[in-house]
This record gives C-alpha cells, sequence and structure tokens, in this order.
C-alpha cells in the first residue's frame, strides 16, 4: 500500500526535476552579473576551452594576446578581461578589507577600466593615439583592437602592476600659542 503511494509522487518529481546548470555556465551567469563590461558580448567564445563546440582556431580575443609575445601584458590583458586586474572593481568586490588604493592617481576618480579608457583625462593623448574610437567591446573582442589595447597598456603601463598606496597626509599636532613673557 505504501508502495502505491510512493509511485505517484516519484514519478512526478522525476518529470519537475531539472538537472543544475553546470559549472561552466554558472561562471558565465556570475561574470555577466559581477562585470557589466563583460555582459554586452559573449565572454563564452573568447575562451576556447570553455566552448561547447571547440574550434581548431583560437578567437580574436586570445590570438591578439598571444601576438604581444609580452607576459606582463598577456597577464594584464586577461586578468582585464576576467575582471581581476589592478583596478577599483576588483579590489572593492574581492579585496574590501584590504584598503588597496582604488582612486586614480591623477584625478581623484575611482580607477576603473572604464575609467582609464575613456573618461581620465591623463591617459588623452595615449588613448587618441593607440586607440582612437574604439568602444571596449571591441577592445576586449576584435584581433586588430586587443593589439591597439595591449599597445596603450605598454606605453601607459596601466593595470600591470597595483597602484602605490594612497599617501596619507602627516598627522600634525596643533601649533603651540606663543606665551608672552
Amino acid at each position: 500500500m505504501a508502495h502505491g503511494l510512493l509511485a505517484p509522487i516519484a514519478t512526478q518529481l522525476t518529470i519537475t526535476w531539472t538537472p543544475p546548470t553546470p559549472s561552466k555556465d554558472r561562471i558565465f551567469l556570475e561574470w555577466a552579473k559581477e562585470c557589466p563590461c563583460l555582459s554586452r558580448h559573449d565572454p563564452q567564445r573568447l575562451f576556447p576551452t570553455f566552448n561547447n563546440n571547440p574550434s581548431p582556431s583560437l578567437p580574436p580575443f586570445t590570438q591578439g594576446i598571444l601576438l604581444a609575445q609580452s607576459r606582463p601584458l598577456q597577464s594584464a590583458c586577461f586578468q582585464l578581461i576576467t575582471g581581476h586586474a589592478f583596478h577599483a572593481d576588483y579590489s572593492n568586490r574581492f579585496r574590501p578589507t584590504a584598503s588597496d588604493n582604488t582612486t586614480c592617481p591623477h584625478c581623484n576618480s575611482r580607477f576603473t577600466l572604464l575609467h582609464v579608457l575613456h573618461d581620465c583625462d591623463f591617459f588623452w593623448e595615449p588613448r587618441g593615439d593607440l586607440l582612437g574610437t574604439s568602444s571596449t567591446t571591441h577592445l576586449l573582442t576584435m584581433c586588430l583592437r586587443v593589439s591597439q589595447l595591449l599597445k596603450f597598456l605598454h606605453c601607459t603601463q596601466t593595470f600591470l602592476r597595483p597602484l602605490p598606496v594612497a599617501a596619507t597626509p602627516p598627522v600634525h599636532p596643533p601649533p603651540v600659542p606663543n606665551e608672552s613673557a
């Protein structure tokens, strides 16, 4: 009798049960939530390792980075595309208690990828000479644009190392009033 009651329940659970999302898909869903700059394109096509239909040719982003033949520049680009670079968004997300400097040393704004590539006046000349009018998405997805991004990073040395520790103003004791004799 108990068996007769459990069979319909088990059948219903089997019909309504869905398998969990594969881990590679969960990674990209998390990236899309955490890194808005990555949500404008499909990061899965950038990394052939995570592709369901692997191609014998590497994606344009990866091809462009590998042409640099510079490990520090290659590393910086891969860190930028994954959101794990030396900028304010990474420090705030993954190191909130570390007291990392997240202020642009040139204009006191938040030091982010979008700030450096589009807003900071300090990078105006190399941005115009090396990046042109490329969007962030194009810089991170197209082979030619990736080479421009690499030249920009090399020229400015941006995102290759953490920002220097923010200088705190020295503590001065209050002035001692002059005593009249």
